[in-house]
């Protein structure tokens, strides 16, 4: 899987993609299994897998990426294709 695949985006904030690919492909889940995961067993499966999460965002560095990747009205043309 490339880098652009498990990346999310507004489309797909929570990259279902790879977490399908891991839950169904590394840690065995059926796909009944995996859609009836809350987001805290999701996170906890990834963290017992992969070991401790990235640390959540400071406010200031929240603050820096909304000043370097600032908010964009959707392009018409990029949903339609999407």
């Amino acid at each position: 899987m490339s880098d652009k695949q498990a990346t999310s985006d507004v489309r797909n904030p929570l990259a279902w993609r790879a977490l399908m690919e891991i839950f169904l492909g590394q840690l065995a889940f059926t796909p009944d299994a995996f859609w009836k995961l809350s987001l805290p067993e999701v996170d906890a499966a990834l963290v017992g897998k992969f070991g401790a999460r990235a640390p959540r965002p400071t406010r200031d560095g929240l603050d820096a990426m909304m000043q370097r990747f600032p908010d964009q009205e959707p392009n018409i043309e990029d949903i339609s294709r999407g």
